[in-house]
């Protein structure tokens, strides 16, 4: 086992962080090593920053960008509420954040555009304007009726099962 003495003389100055990376590192200093460790433990590269970090579930960034991006949101959600009349684009350049990346909040249902404004996003299917989510209404139904549709197909059809009284024949088990 690695011990922090051997990470240098200012080992003290060195963040847990920094130990657990210089662990790893240590631990699997072959590539195959290594992706054995990262299937085992989930650890991937943040897609922003590139740092390692344990991924649980959703888009792959770390914990640091995460919390960043979770600040723009706010910050662009308080621009849109003041700002009723703004296009994306706009709320884009002025929060510093990329127009996808406010779609995808929208398509996520974080963010809902006001009936009076002016944004809005496409249906995935259809390509009408809407406020939230991936599809409109009447996709959403379309969609919802050809489920119902498929699983009334699927559903096992019931035997009509005998009436006793019409066959009243006594039955015996063999032993």
């Amino acid at each position: 086992m690695l011990s922090v003495l051997q990470l240098g003389e200012g080992w003290m100055g060195v963040s847990i962080r920094r130990v657990k990376e210089e662990l790893i590192l240590c631990l699997c200093s072959n590539s195959q090593m290594m992706q054995e460790w990262r299937m085992e433990m989930n650890v991937r590269n943040c897609k922003k920053c590139g740092k390692i970090f344990n991924y649980v579930t959703g888009y792959p960034i770390c914990p640091t960008c995460k919390a960043a991006l979770e600040e723009k949101f706010h910050e662009v959600k308080q621009y849109i509420y003041e700002n009723e009349i703004a296009t994306l684009k706009q709320v884009a350049d002025n929060c510093g954040v990329d127009v996808n990346q406010i779609k995808q909040w929208v398509r996520e249902e974080r963010l809902t555009f006001s009936k009076d404004s002016m944004l809005g996003i496409e249906c995935e299917n259809c390509g009408a304007t809407i406020r939230t989510g991936r599809f409109c209404d009447k996709c959403k139904n379309a969609m919802i009726n050809n489920i119902n549709s498929v699983v009334k197909a699927n559903k096992p059809q019931e035997s009509p099962k005998e009436d006793l009284k019409e066959n009243p024949r006594m039955r015996y088990l063999d032993k």
